[in-house]
């Protein structure tokens, strides 16, 4: 992905260091450039050590933690419908990353921002406590048991006054359901019902500084928990592009998950008030 092409929120976008282009440059008014080609091979030098020590380390954690699912659609054993169910399937998956250990949900941590006496709380944990296993990624799109487990999380979500759904007026398709839009927004709506507990400024401050708060409040895990967030638009014949992106750093100082959703959305001049219309939008959570 060329990032240069996008405009980047920079009032969002939260960077020490640019992890997708991470340069080093040396000072030339005061190094020759003898100085300045040994300068660089010490540094490469470096750098390529650094990187043989962290790999077998980012490897390790790789195998201990959950893998990603990857945004598939299904279809539905008991309706045949095909669900397109990827915002629904990468939040479960991020709720396994966070509340899980040793492939079992860990009910302490799911529970320490829940009010039980909620419904909707109270259906969450309900949910988890008849599906407490974290299941194999490959057990989700070949397994009967990952299929049903899928669809009544799926089910869960949906119709949800809180939640923006996709809109399925644009598809004239009866056999397709449709979940919810990917963004930022839905995940922050999901946190303040399902955990009404986990406080944290929704007015007046960026992402950034908003889900510095959520993570670290929801590192149960990890020797570290933290996030960079990022975010991109641009506008190219007449389609709007959009993402917001959620780079998971753990016990490190390198990404190892991304969560990035995505949408497209086409300009609508039919009418006196321009508007947008929905042309096509993803959830994925991956290995960065």
């Amino acid at each position: 992905m060329d990032n240069n092409k996008y405009d980047y929120d920079e009032d969002n976008y939260y960077n020490d260091y640019d992890y997708n282009n991470p340069e080093l440059s040396t000072d030339s008014s005061t190094s020759s450039a003898s100085e300045s080609s040994n300068n660089s091979m010490n540094i490469n030098d470096e750098l390529d050590q650094e990187q043989n020590d962290f790999i077998p380390n980012l490897n390790e954690l790789k195998e201990q933690l959950v893998q990603p699912i990857k945004p598939k659609s299904f279809v539905s054993n008991l309706t045949n419908q095909t669900i397109e169910d990827n915002f629904e399937l990468a939040l479960l998956r991020w709720i396994h990353l966070i509340f899980s250990m040793d492939n079992l949900i860990i009910f302490d941590n799911l529970n320490k921002y829940m009010d039980l006496t909620n419904g909707l709380c109270l259906e969450l944990n309900d949910f988890f406590i008849d599906n407490p296993v974290v299941m194999l990624d490959s057990e989700f799109y070949y397994s009967d048991t990952g299929i049903i487990y899928r669809e009544k999380w799926f089910d869960l979500l949906s119709n949800r006054n809180f939640f923006n759904y996709k809109n399925t007026d644009l598809d004239t398709n009866i056999n397709v359901k449709k979940g919810i839009y990917p963004s930022i927004e839905n995940f922050y709506k999901f946190l303040e019902n399902f955990f009404p507990k986990l406080t944290f400024e929704k007015e007046n401050q960026n992402d950034q500084i908003k889900l510095d708060i959520i993570y670290s409040k929801l590192n149960f895990n990890f020797d570290s928990l933290k996030l960079v967030y990022a975010t991109y638009r641009s506008i190219d014949n007449g389609m709007i592009h959009s993402c917001s992106i959620q780079n998971i750093i753990i016990n490190n100082d390198s990404p190892l998950f991304v969560w990035e959703n995505m949408s497209i959305k086409e300009i609508d001049n039919t009418n006196s008030n321009t508007g947008t219309k929905e042309f096509f939008s993803d959830s994925e959570l991956r290995y960065y």
